[in-house]
């Protein structure tokens, strides 16, 4: 199960690094003799003890309504004080993948991203999953493409679609369907923007209702295929950039 940052019941991330809890004024302590790679050491393996550690961390906002029973997600080192919770914070977000559900979530994070400073939050992100890519309506610009091309130390991507949004009716007055092709992905999407991310090494398209996948479409075609041919044009388009990124297609 996921780590949620949640707000408003109880501090989120953002909050801690802004205000700071029970010592404000209080420093590093005996850590600051030790160089910072040797501290980093020291955090992740405090991280790993709390099992702060290669989890996916929700970003999505929510209440809880009954402030006894709710679980503080936390780690209790984020609360000793300013520079700790900063340096610790760093190493928390490189060493987690965070999911974005919905564009609420995506600002909530970008929110608490901005609050480190010298924008180190940024670039201290090593993977995103976007749960909620299917249903961007289209316009100028990819909320989550936009966020994932700030991310400039990205290593992986994971790009959630469903069935219904890889197909098209047939005609007019069909009642069949027919795969999109690889282009009208690609402008409706923005996936151009996608190749800005430097960094990147694994792109994971995630396919939803895996039930689709085996029928056949107008043309002899499947939904497979299609979401396949996308991956396709990823894998050729980091080429072209001298990139070798994996690209791996999954269904649920």
């Amino acid at each position: 199960m996921g780590i949620i940052i949640s707000t408003p019941m109880y501090p989120s991330y953002s909050e801690v690094l802004q205000s700071g809890l029970s010592s404000p004024n209080a420093g590093l302590g005996s850590l600051i003799t030790l160089p910072r790679e040797i501290r980093d050491l020291v955090y992740e393996q405090i991280l790993v003890t709390d099992d702060f550690v290669n989890r996916q961390i929700d970003a999505e906002t929510y209440r809880i309504a009954d402030p006894i029973t709710r679980k503080d997600n936390l780690p209790a080192i984020l609360r000793a004080s300013h520079p700790l919770c900063r340096e610790v914070a760093l190493v928390l977000i490189r060493k987690n993948a965070f999911v974005i559900r919905s564009y609420s979530s995506n600002q909530f994070l970008i929110r608490f991203l901005r609050s480190i400073p010298d924008k180190n939050g940024f670039t201290s992100i090593r993977e995103l999953h976007f749960t909620s890519f299917q249903h961007f309506p289209g316009g100028l610009e990819s909320a989550d493409l936009k966020l994932a091309k700030q991310c400039t130390s990205l290593r992986k991507i994971k790009l959630t679609f469903h069935v219904s949004k890889l197909r098209k009716p047939f005609g007019p007055d069909s009642f069949s369907y027919t795969g999109k092709d690889v282009s009208e992905l690609v402008s409706h999407y923005k996936m151009t923007e996608l190749l800005e991310c430097r960094m990147l090494k694994h792109v994971v398209l995630d396919g939803i209702d895996a039930s689709w996948t085996h029928g056949s479409l107008e043309g002899g075609a499947s939904l497979t295929q299609v979401l396949h041919s996308l991956a396709q044009w990823i894998r050729d388009e980091f080429l072209e950039r001298k990139m070798q990124v994996v690209v791996d297609v999954t269904w649920r």
